[in-house]
This record gives structure tokens, C-alpha cells and sequence, in this order.
């Protein structure tokens, strides 16, 4: 695993922000398109504040979390965030078995 250090007002490409954020680069320009991640033209190219891709990671998965939530059993109990940790790591190691 790499780890990467680097400032907040560092800008990035769009496909830093997709590899960022695990979608595609066409993706992350509909984003930028549509205004839901802001961006700077320089020339043809846009470039976007590391700071806002990080906020829309966040945002995105406030999101997922929420949906998720709202979908379940109102009965149950709503899981915390060791409890999808602990899920992503048995997914990971499962696939790993698979390979």
C-alpha cells in the first residue's frame, strides 16, 4: 500500500480526482460539467482543488451511508462505521481466496 502526502491546494487532473475518488475520468468531467465538483478551465484542461475532490469523497459517502440506512429495517439497528469496515475487509480477503 502507498500512502501520498500532498497539500490541499495542490490541483489535480481529472483523472487524479477519478483515480481519487474510484470512478472514470468521463465521470468526473460530467461532475465537472454539471457543477457538482468544482473546477478550473486552464486552456482545454481542467483542473480541481484536491480539497474539493477529498469534500465530494466525503459527501459521496454521507450519501451511501444514508441510503443506506434508509433502505433498511427501521426496527434494526443502524450500523456504524466499524461495522463497513469490518465488511470491506472480509469482502477484500474473500476476493483475495478467489485469486
Amino acid at each position: 500500500m502507498a500512502v501520498t502526502i500532498r497539500p490541499d491546494s495542490e490541483r489535480v487532473t481529472t483523472q487524479q480526482a477519478a483515480d481519487i475518488l474510484g470512478v472514470s475520468r468521463p465521470t468526473v468531467v460530467r461532475l465537472v460539467d454539471s457543477g457538482a465538483l468544482p473546477a478550473e478551465k486552464i486552456g482545454r484542461h481542467r483542473r480541481i482543488l484536491l480539497a474539493d475532490v477529498l469534500a465530494h469523497q466525503s459527501l459521496r459517502r454521507i450519501g451511501q451511508l444514508d441510503a443506506i440506512v434508509a433502505t433498511s429495517d427501521r426496527d434494526a439497528e443502524i450500523p456504524d462505521a466499524e461495522f463497513f469496515k469490518s465488511a470491506r475487509k472480509a469482502s477484500a480477503a474473500a476476493r483475495r481466496e478467489r485469486a
